[in-house]
Order: structure tokens, then sequence, then C-alpha cells
């Protein structure tokens, strides 16, 4: 899902982007008999990141002791999550997003139950639940050509169909490496 023509977070701090820090959470959770996770879909708004489907998260802000907080602060923001349900286990890779300049760090973590997600109308449009085993299907990524705004033309990108949105940009690298680091913990 990595686009080679892609800026690295270690090449937009050293070329003085100052790109903003921010982080996301891929949450965990039961729900029946199947390790699920959760994507929301972005209201649309005059925006770069209108309409697109995204893990809860944000910008971190200056009482934020760390980016582990950010992403359990925006996620009980945006969704209902509460941080004390949530067991971090890691974080993947940093990336970068050109758009938006914003550097996010997606951590990873577990609720032993599955959340009662309340989602916050102004940030979310809707909730996307999904069993992570679908990641493990070969017919889920697809290709398609987008219209991107930023670049003002048509490219062809790599997706994940999940539950029928197109999972793409930031948001597909991400699934793509939490799929590897999932696969490598199950064996398989």
């Amino acid at each position: 899902m990595f686009s080679r023509s892609r800026i690295s977070p270690e090449q937009a701090r050293s070329e003085n982007r100052n790109p903003t820090e921010s982080a996301v959470l891929i949450v965990l959770f039961p729900h029946q008999d199947r390790w699920n996770s959760l994507l929301i879909e972005r209201p649309g708004y005059e925006g770069v990141h209108s309409r697109q489907i995204a893990f809860p998260g944000g910008k971190r802000e200056p009482a934020d002791t760390d980016l582990r907080q950010t992403a359990l602060r925006e996620a009980q923001e945006e969704v209902g999550i509460i941080p004390d349900t949530v067991q971090i286990v890691g974080n993947l890779s940093e990336v970068y997003i050109p758009p938006s300049n914003f550097v996010v760090t997606p951590f990873v973590g577990i609720s032993e139950q599955r959340p009662e997600f309340i989602p916050d109308s102004r940030e979310v449009e809707s909730l996307i639940e999904f069993d992570v085993n679908r990641l493990f299907e070969s017919h889920i990524i697809k290709s398609t050509e987008l219209y991107i705004p930023t670049y003002q033309s048509k490219l062809e990108v790599n997706y994940f169909d999940i539950e029928n949105h197109v999972v793409w940009g930031a948001t597909g690298m991400m699934l793509s490496e939490f799929s590897l680091a999932f696969k490598e913990l199950l064996g398989r």
C-alpha cells in the first residue's frame, strides 16, 4: 500500500515541514467469537480528508503526555471508547500524510469486551466494524482509479475493500502493516 513517491516522516521533519504529531487507535475487541476492529467514515466537509475512512484519532494536544495518550483521548472523543478499558500492546510505523502535513503514529490496543460506541457526529459520519480475519482474504485488496484533489488528477491506487468501503492511503498502509503483524502473531 506504500507509494514509492510518498515522503517519509523523517524526510518531512528534515525538510522543516514541521508536521503536526498525531495518533490513531487500532482497537481490537471480541464480537461473536472473533476479533473485530473499528474504522470511521469522516463527515463531508471542505477539507482534504472529507468522507475518508480512518481509524479514530487526531492531533496531539499540549495536555497529552505522549502520543499514546493522544490516541486514547481522540478515540474517546470521536467514538466513546473509555481509555481505561483499552490495553495498548504496541504501535506501528509512523506515516506522513502530505495533504494535511501530519505524522501519524498508529497504536494497537485490546479491549476485553466490545466498547459501547458513541460517535461524535461532528467528527464521525458512520462506524465501520469489521472482522479482523477478513484481512487474510486475498480478494480484499483491490485496485481502482481515484480522483485525488491534492494532485488534481486521477491516480491508480490499491485499497482494502472493508465492508464495501475503499480504505486506501495512510489508513490502507496502517491496515497493511497491522495485517502482517497479526498474521505473524497467529502464526499464519
